[in-house]
């Protein structure tokens, strides 16, 4: 659908379309954020029955989604007659190949190299975090960590608006060099705070750094990212290297960082929970004394890809392709 749009409007489908997208993203986080928040606290916490609703909300919602899929414009897949018609592996062979002949654009395999790049260096301590938050020092309840992602969620709505309004046209390899500020000012805060200086108003300090620029880098790397793939793909094998692409994102996100960053502390910093051996509760067991070497670590990690922005193509090489 992205490249799609981007056939039918070459200056600004793509942008408008990604910047659309990831604005209803954060209006349906703040929406989830303020039930399930409000469904945990009244109905059981973490395990009980609030939480229950709200992984089957999940999975209503995604078989709405599925059920959906028939009803999508039969333009998206009118070059994939043949590859529905194949067995497993020689579509598999097919879907390879279209990736194969899109990797011969150089502007094209030189950018998912800087992806590979970022997914890769930058690693992620978001489970480490929240256990510093629920059983840290300034003991966030559950509703109130659902209301930091409520907030982080809503900031996402004037980011993705800001980004459409002034930064759409921006050259690429500026916009990688805010995501990284940003990944750094909200790394570098999040050790301020986890050593304790947080001007003293630890959930104000928390709201106005880590909680909105975890959420804006995302968008300012990945919406970035994204069109530049949408503008750079060829026609005809849209569905396969998009498809490629964003598996990346998604992998990074989702696995190869978060696993980076148990790697780093398993190895080098063991930062751990502990339990009550009579309740059987959860302590901060060594957090309070190490979560913040962790995120010294992801400060001085987060400018690594700024010396790689130089694989990435100006616009005026990409309107060229």
């Amino acid at each position: 659908m992205m490249v799609i749009e981007q056939r039918k409007d070459m200056k600004q489908g793509a942008e408008d379309l990604q910047t659309f997208a990831w604005m209803m993203y954060g209006v349906g986080g703040t929406i989830s954020c303020v039930f399930a928040g409000w469904w945990t606290t009244i109905w059981g916490g973490p395990h009980g029955v609030g939480a229950r609703l709200c992984y089957g909300l999940t999975a209503v919602f995604v078989a709405v989604l599925g059920c959906a899929g028939p009803f999508i414009n039969k333009e998206l897949e009118a070059n994939q007659t043949e590859m529905v018609q194949m067995s497993f592996w020689p579509r598999t062979k097919f879907v390879f190949s279209e990736i194969g002949e899109g990797l011969k654009i150089k502007e094209l395999y030189t950018s998912i190299i800087y992806q590979c790049i970022l997914i890769c260096v930058v690693p992620s301590f978001q489970v480490f975090l929240y256990y510093y938050y629920i059983l840290g020092p300034n003991t966030f309840t559950q509703f109130q960590y659902a209301m930091l992602q409520l907030i982080g969620n809503a900031s996402m709505i004037p980011g993705c608006m800001l980004y459409n309004w002034y930064l759409k046209e921006a050259e690429f390899t500026h916009m990688m060099w805010l995501a990284c500020f940003v990944n750094f000012f909200g790394a570098y805060t999040t050790m301020l705070y986890c050593m304790g200086i947080d001007l003293g108003y630890p959930y104000l300090f928390t709201m106005g750094t880590a909680t909105v620029t975890d959420v804006m880098y995302m968008c300012f790397t990945n919406l970035p990212i994204l069109v530049l793939f949408a503008k750079l793909i060829p026609e005809t094998i849209e569905s396969s290297l998009f498809a490629f692409s964003t598996g990346l994102m998604n992998l990074g996100g989702l696995f190869v960082s978060p696993d980076l960053g148990n790697l780093i502390n398993r190895w080098f910093v063991g930062a751990k929970s502990g339990t009550n051996p009579v309740t059987g509760e959860s302590t901060p067991g060594n957090l309070t004394q190490t979560v913040w070497v962790l995120y010294g670590i992801q400060t001085a990690m987060s400018i690594i890809p700024c010396f790689f922005v130089w694989l990435l193509p100006s616009r005026a090489r990409v309107a060229k392709v």
